[in-house]
Order: structure tokens, then C-alpha cells, then sequence
């Protein structure tokens, strides 16, 4: 019901204060669905490597040595809704700066070699699902994107998975450590080896479909 004020409590044409009636708060009863990223797994990886260098003379100290790692692919074998199995493709890029033998340690005027290789290396690992993911096909291996940064040069699919296929997984890499443990010299130049661990963490992710109350 409303009350028209008149008057001089009136400022304008007409002003009517009118009673109001209390909804109470609004609950949707439909729960609204919304494509969200979740976390599939959360890994650090610890790998032990060993690189044998070609070089032409045998080394007689390892002055320098500096690794750069990319990694180009990663694939999924969905082996229940607890666990997985994660396979990744990549390499090194190792730059060694070292002495010759026919030089010496001492010698000031000693001839400093150097070396660049780029090393392709494979590896799995086992992880366990904070939350599955969802895939068209179970136990089947699926194609993991690897977006651009620092350790993946660039986007990568194989097995023809689409980032719009219902199997479609991200694979974000977090971190690489690379750190040498042991340098092997001697007079054969072919029994020259460097020993070192690799660190890797990554995070996997899947966009899937959660309801919203």
C-alpha cells in the first residue's frame, strides 16, 4: 500500500513511500555448470645422467660446464582413477669448457678446448591423480600440451589430440634443475664423462566441467 505525501513534505510532483516485502535470499535449486582447469597431478621427477663428450684430446680438467634442458613432448597412460604413467621426450644442450692434457693445468699458456652438445633423453614416471581426468578411452594414451616458456620451446600435440578434444591436457613444467655431480678424465679422450641430476617438477591440468550451487 502506498501513501502519497503532500504539501510541504512534498518536493516533487508526486512522492509515494510505499511498504516492501522481504524475498529472503536466492538459491539457484539448478546447479550452473562451469569448463574450470583442475589439478590432475602435481610431480618432482629426480633423474641421474651421464654424457660422454666427443672430444678429439683427452681432457685433463673440466673448467666449465653449463646445461640448458627443453622439454618437446608429453603423453598420458591413464591406468585407473588413482595413478598414471607420464612420458616425456626432450634433450640437453651441454657447453664444456675445458683443458687438454697436452697443455697441463699449469701451463699459462695452455690451450682451452670447447665443446657444445644437444642430447635427446626419454623418461617415465608413475603419478598419482589428486582428481582423475576424463577421458574418451581408459587405459589409452593421450597427447599432453606443452605450453611455451622456459623449458618447452613451443606448443606441442601428437596423436592428433586437439585443445578442443574432450581428452585435452595441459602439462605446465615448474621447474628444471640441473646439477653436475662428477667429472671423469683421463688419457683416452673417449673416457671422458660428466655425471649429473636432473630436477623436474611439473604440474598437469585438465579443463573439466564442475557445478556451481
Amino acid at each position: 500500500m502506498c501513501k502519497e505525501i503532500q504539501g510541504d513534505e512534498a518536493r516533487m510532483a508526486a512522492v509515494y513511500v510505499c511498504s516492501s516485502e522481504s524475498l529472503g535470499p536466492f538459491f539457484n535449486k539448478t546447479p550452473l555448470p562451469l569448463w574450470l582447469p583442475v589439478v590432475i597431478s602435481c610431480n618432482k621427477n629426480i633423474l641421474h645422467i651421464e654424457i660422454k663428450p666427443k672430444l678429439q684430446k683427452a681432457v685433463e680438467q673440466i673448467k666449465r660446464c653449463a646445461t640448458e634442458t627443453q622439454i618437446t613432448s608429453c603423453r598420458l597412460i591413464h591406468m585407473d582413477n588413482n595413478k598414471g604413467k607420464v612420458f616425456f621426450s626432450g634433450f640437453l644442450i651441454e657447453n664444456i669448457d675445458y683443458l687438454d692434457t697436452e697443455s697441463g693445468v699449469n701451463d699459462s699458456q695452455g690451450k682451452l678446448g670447447f665443446v657444445s652438445m644437444k642430447i635427446p633423453f626419454e623418461f617415465s614416471t608413475d603419478i598419482e591423480y589428486y582428481l582423475p581426468p576424463r577421458l574418451k578411452k581408459a587405459d589409452s594414451m593421450v597427447s599432453v600440451e606443452l605450453p611455451p616458456g622456459k623449458f618447452t620451446p613451443e606448443p606441442n600435440f601428437t596423436l592428433g589430440t586437439k585443445p578442443n578434444s574432450q581428452d585435452f591436457l595441459q602439462c605446465e613444467i615448474l621447474n628444471i634443475h640441473a646439477r653436475e655431480v662428477n667429472f671423469c678424465t683421463g688419457l683416452n679422450p673417449n673416457e671422458t664423462a660428466i655425471e649429473l641430476i636432473l630436477s623436474i617438477s611439473f604440474l598437469l591440468t585438465q579443463k573439466q566441467c564442475v557445478y556451481l550451487r
